[in-house]
């Protein structure tokens, strides 16, 4: 899973930066991306001609990831292509995993060295990459893959008509349901650790817990819905917008759980 863990924690990165500074220039969430994979693969020893060759080709990845769910959360069109992207990516890279180097080096030499809070003997340097990996994608590339679900499904408004349409007093369902960006992240960090952690029982409790916490705002919304007839956000938006990109969120943390065990 080198490969893998590599390419995760450069989309992470990369969607890290963005997401801080929205108005920065589109090439340097790309730049941030690439110079992670340099500096990883130095650290950790991965610089065989195969591992070369996968880096390359994860960081043209890259690029066409964060232009092209650029351009679909602007446009909202084709929220395919970086979805494609990203998945593609990931499946090749695991399809010619067997090709790749064992991380070692610098990463592995401080592992053993530093008494860090493991509650046992230290990861291996492959391990340590795969759970920054799956920490990072869950922290703000999780939350790019929901936004295209949203936006590919019409749950969500590209970033252009939302303005627009808030300006004239109507807000999407994003608007009425607050801080989706912040508990997102958190929710599907707590599902891996959890998950981690072998308490399942405890995960599948704090996803239940989340509809029970969202149902008073669903059932205000519910109260000022507009007539059927009319073109604002309703109840129905609201819900459909709740359940996909809760289950989602969850698919994400569910794979990256998969990925981790």
């Amino acid at each position: 899973m080198t490969w893998v863990s590599l390419a995760l924690l450069a989309f992470g990165v990369a969607d890290l930066v963005r997401a801080r500074h929205g108005r920065m220039p589109l090439s340097l969430p790309p730049l941030a991306g690439v110079l992670t994979l340099v500096v990883l693969s130095i650290v950790a020893d991965v610089n065989g001609p195969a591992d070369l060759a996968a880096l390359a080709v994860t960081a043209v990845a890259l690029t066409g990831w964060v232009v092209t769910s650029a351009q679909t959360q602007a446009t909202g069109r084709r929220a395919g292509v970086p979805l494609a992207v990203i998945a593609v990516l990931l499946g090749g890279l695991v399809v010619f995993s067997g090709f790749a180097s064992t991380p070692g080096g610098a990463l592995a030499d401080w592992l053993s060295w530093a008494d860090l809070p493991w509650g046992g003997t230290a990861p291996t340097a492959e391990r340590a990459l795969l759970l920054a990996a799956l920490v990072l994608l869950n922290i703000a590339t999780g939350n790019v893959v929901v936004r295209l679900v949203l936006l590919a499904i019409g749950a969500l408004r590209p970033d252009h008509v939302a303005a627009v349409r808030a300006a004239s007093g109507d807000p999407q369902p994003a608007d009425r349901l607050k801080g989706g960006r912040l508990l997102g992240p958190m929710e599907r960090l707590v599902i891996l650790g959890l998950g981690l952690a072998g308490e399942y029982g405890a995960a599948s409790i704090v996803i239940a817990a989340k509809g029970l916490l969202r149902f008073p705002e669903i059932q205000a919304a519910a109260r000022t819905s507009p007539p059927p007839t009319s073109s604002r956000v309703g109840i129905d938006d609201v819900t459909e917008y709740f359940l996909v990109g809760s289950f989602v969120s969850w698919l994400v943390a569910l794979g990256s759980l998969a990925l981790a065990r």
